[in-house]
C-alpha cells in the first residue's frame, strides 16, 4: 500500500456523495453499452470474475471460486451501498455480451484521490474495448456535479496554491509489468508521478508476500470542470 504517512491535506472538489444506481444514466459509445450492475448479471459477471488472468490485478488478487462469491461482489455495490462506488459493467452493444467492468471505488483509494480500475475479459481483448470504455467513463466522471472537500493526498499529486487548494484529480495504480494499462492511461492523459516497491499484502493472491513494483498515475480535471463544477451526468 502507498505510504499513508506521506500525505498532505488539501482543499479540492469531488463528486461526493457519488450518485446512487437509480440516478445513473447509461453510457453509450459506438460499440459499447456501459451501465450499472444488476443482481441479474451474476452469471455473466461470474464468467469475467472467474478468469485468473483478468483478476490478478484486482484488490483480492484472485478469481472468484464460485457463483456465491460473484453474487456477493454484486450485492456489495447495490443499494444501500451503491453511493460508496461508481461501478459499471461493459457490454458489446451488438451481441449483448458482457466484456468487462470498471469504475471508481473510493474505499480502495491509494493516493487519497478517487482511483479508477477496469478489466476486460481475455476473449474480448485486442479489440480496443478498454480504450473505448475509459474515454467514455472519463467524460461521464468529469460531468458529475461537484462539491468542495478536504482531502489527505499523496504529495506527488499536490502543489497547493496559497489557500491550500489543488485542482481535482483522478488516479490509477498500475503494476510495472502491466505495459498495456500503462500505455492506455498515458494515452488518456494520465501522468506518472510515483514508482515504488512493496510486499504484496493481498492474503489470497498468488503473489502474496512477494515484492511488487507499482506505478502511480494522476489525471487532473478539465479546466472548465475545475472552475465551475456545474456539469451534470450524461449518458
Amino acid at each position: 500500500m502507498a505510504d499513508e504517512k506521506k500525505k498532505v491535506t488539501i482543499f479540492t472538489t469531488a463528486p461526493f456523495p457519488l450518485p446512487p444506481i437509480a440516478a445513473r444514466a447509461e453510457i453509450r459509445t459506438a460499440r459499447l453499452l456501459i451501465r450499472p450492475p444488476r443482481l441479474s448479471d451474476v452469471a455473466a459477471y461470474h464468467e469475467l470474475r472467474s478468469d485468473e488472468e483478468s483478476m490478478k490485478w484486482s484488490a483480492r488478487g484472485r478469481a472468484d471460486r464460485n457463483l456465491d462469491e460473484t453474487r456477493a461482489a454484486l450485492e456489495a455495490v447495490q443499494p444501500p451501498n451503491d453511493t460508496s462506488s461508481y461501478h459499471f459493467l461493459v457490454f458489446d452493444k451488438e451481441t449483448g455480451e458482457l466484456v468487462g467492468d470498471g469504475g471508481v471505488h473510493p474505499s480502495s483509494f491509494w493516493f487519497g484521490w478517487p482511483e479508477i480500475g477496469y478489466g476486460i475479459k481475455r476473449e474480448a481483448r485486442g479489440r480496443g474495448y478498454a480504450a473505448e470504455f475509459l474515454a467514455a467513463f472519463l467524460e461521464n466522471w468529469w460531468a458529475l456535479p461537484r462539491t468542495e472537500v478536504e482531502m489527505d493526498v499523496d504529495p506527488g499529486t499536490a502543489d497547493p496554491a496559497g489557500d491550500g487548494s489543488v485542482p481535482e484529480q483522478l488516479t490509477a495504480m498500475v503494476g510495472v509489468e502491466n505495459i498495456a494499462s500503462q500505455k492506455l492511461v498515458e494515452k488518456c492523459g494520465f501522468r506518472r508521478f510515483k514508482e515504488w516497491e512493496e510486499v504484496d499484502g493481498r492474503a489470497e493472491s498468488a503473489t502474496h508476500g512477494q515484492q511488487a513494483r507499482l506505478l502511480g498515475y494522476a489525471l487532473p480535471s478539465p479546466p472548465a470542470n475545475a472552475s465551475t463544477g456545474e456539469k451534470t451526468a450524461q449518458g
